[in-house]
């Protein structure tokens, strides 16, 4: 029995174009158009919202807030993202960050290296 390994690209060239780790934890608030999601998972260079249930469409582009509980306490930065792929069926939004400035750098950064709670 053979076994396949199936696995979804999102470009052409079947290699996956991800040029940053994606992470699922820790978890942040994304807010824009109204709403608040929790990214199912993130990179410096961008995020993956799951459900959405919104009107976005490919080349849209976001502007909203990040909050999060980083070592510093509470912080709120803004960031701009253009929608890379809104798949309705999946209800998932995947955004592209269009430019990483200096203020989300650093909320990364805090973000990271937050305490961490311990698990029950």
């Amino acid at each position: 029995m053979r076994h396949i390994k199936t696995e979804q690209y999102y470009n052409v060239s079947g290699r996956d174009a991800r040029r940053h780790e994606r992470m699922s934890e820790p978890v942040f608030e994304v807010h824009f158009n109204n709403g608040v999601w929790r990214p199912l998972n993130w990179s410096v260079g961008g995020l993956l919202i799951r459900p959405y249930d919104g009107s976005l469409k490919p080349d849209d582009v976001v502007r909203g807030f990040i909050v999060g509980a980083t070592f510093k306490g509470p912080e709120r930065v803004p960031f701009t993202a253009r929608v890379i792929r809104h798949i309705q069926r999946r209800k998932e939004l995947a955004l592209q960050f269009t430019s990483v400035d200096e203020r989300l750098n650093r909320f990364f950064e805090h973000y990271l290296r937050r305490p961490m709670r311990p698990t029950r």
